[in-house]
């Protein structure tokens, strides 16, 4: 499926995606007739002690089987960026490497969005916490319980800040589309 059709697409499944080697929180969301509903979330956890390989595999079979299960429509991935440690972001990058792989072997095309964007386009202001992405996150998906932990409400986020992305149109990305929707099985 390109970006064309995902504006019309209905019903759509969005997968959200956090990473980090530690913790890596996902969320699903769909759109139908335009209500979301959350499908799924969660946070894939590699052992602490694992070396860097190993949790990267262990991250990359979860988000393997997490995208063949749900077959979504799109990923939603929170960018990297440097504060201070550039070490984390180092990690985060691996961590990254491993969903893009996994969505380009299945063909699903990938949108990323820095974080300021997604706490932005939830609670309407970039500097949100995460208690208060938490706290949105349940209200606009109708959850009775705030979704935990962080990883997977941050997740959840990623997704519906691809559901109100303003460029969710035609002419989004399409060149990466194009080439993503020639492999498509």
């Amino acid at each position: 499926m390109s970006f064309d059709t995902l504006g019309t697409r209905d019903p759509l499944v969005v997968c959200g995606v956090d990473p980090g080697t530690y913790a890596l929180g996902f969320g699903i969301v769909g759109r139908r007739r335009g209500k979301f509903l959350a499908v799924d979330h969660g946070v894939f956890r590699p052992p602490a002690k694992a070396v860097i390989g190993e949790r990267l595999l262990h991250l990359k079979e979860g988000i393997a089987k997490l995208l063949d299960h749900h077959r979504p429509d799109v990923v939603a991935l929170e960018q990297a960026f440097v504060k201070v440690n550039v070490q984390s972001a180092l990690r985060i990058g691996e961590a990254r490497a491993v969903v893009l792989l996994a969505a380009a072997e299945r063909a699903i095309p990938v949108v990323q969005y820095p974080t300021a964007t997604v706490k932005k386009s939830v609670s309407g202001h970039g500097g949100a916490t995460k208690a208060a992405i938490q706290t949105m996150v349940a209200q606009q998906l109708g959850l009775a319980e705030i979704p935990t932990p962080h990883d997977a409400a941050d997740g959840l986020a990623l997704a519906l800040c691809f559901l109100y992305d303003p460029r969710f149109d035609p002419r989004f990305m399409a060149a990466d589309a194009a080439h993503l929707a020639s492999r498509r099985r």
